[in-house]
C-alpha cells in the first residue's frame, strides 16, 4: 500500500519518536552512560513537540477555513507548502468552496440592491412598521411625502389625522396574520 506524503512525513516522526524513547530506555537501564539518558530524554521531547507541531500545522487550515465561512470572511487563500499532494488538493477544494461562496454572497447582494432600486423607485409611498412601533421609510416617494416631518413611531402618523394611523396598524396586523 502506497503511503501518502503526510502519512510518510508522520511515520517517520513516530519511527524516530519511537527508536529514541527505545535508546532512552536502554540507557536508563544500563548505568554507566552519564549524560547520554539526559540528552536522548530530551531528544525525545523535542520529537514529540515536532510531531504535535506537525498536526496542528496540518489542522491550522481547516479550523482556519471553518472560521473563515462561519465568519462570511472570503478573502482568506490556502495553501499547503511541504504538506504534500493530498494537502494541496485540500488547499484547492478549500479555496473552490471560499470562491464559490464568495460568488454566492455577491450574487445575493446584487439581487438585493435590484430589489431596493426597484423599491427605492416605485411612486407609492412604501412604510415598515417594526414590532416596537417603529416607522421606517422606505422609498423615494416616503421620504419625499413626508419629509417635512421626522416618522420614526407609528405614533408619528396621527399628524396626518387618525384615519391614516389605525389604517396603517390595521394593514400591518392583517399582513402579520396573513403572513404568518
Amino acid at each position: 500500500m502506497a503511503f501518502k506524503r503526510f502519512e510518510w512525513q508522520l511515520f517517520l516522526r513516530l519511527g524516530v519518536l519511537f527508536s529514541s524513547m527505545l535508546g532512552l530506555a536502554f540507557l536508563i537501564t544500563n548505568t554507566g552512560f552519564g549524560t547520554g539518558p539526559v540528552l536522548v530524554g530530551i531528544l525525545v521531547i523535542a520529537i514529540a513537540w515536532e510531531i504535535v507541531r506537525f498536526i496542528q500545522r496540518s489542522q491550522a487550515d481547516l479550523t482556519r477555513f471553518f472560521q473563515a465561512v462561519r465568519n462570511g470572511d472570503f478573502s482568506q487563500r490556502f495553501s499547503s507548502d511541504g504538506m504534500g499532494r493530498d494537502f494541496e488538493e485540500l488547499g484547492q477544494t478549500m479555496n473552490a468552496l471560499i470562491k464559490r461562496f464568495h460568488d454566492s454572497r455577491a450574487d445575493q447582494e446584487k439581487k438585493l440592491h435590484y430589489v431596493q432600486a426597484v423599491v427605492d423607485h416605485v411612486p407609492v409611498p412604501l412604510l415598515s412598521l417594526g414590532p416596537q412601533g417603529t416607522l421606517k421609510l422606505l422609498n423615494n416617494a416616503a421620504r419625499r411625502f413626508f419629509a417635512p416631518h421626522a416618522l420614526t413611531r407609528i405614533e408619528d402618523l396621527d399628524r396626518f389625522g387618525a384615519d391614516l394611523r389605525k389604517t396603517v396598524t390595521h394593514i400591518a396586523l392583517a399582513t402579520a396574520n396573513w403572513c404568518g
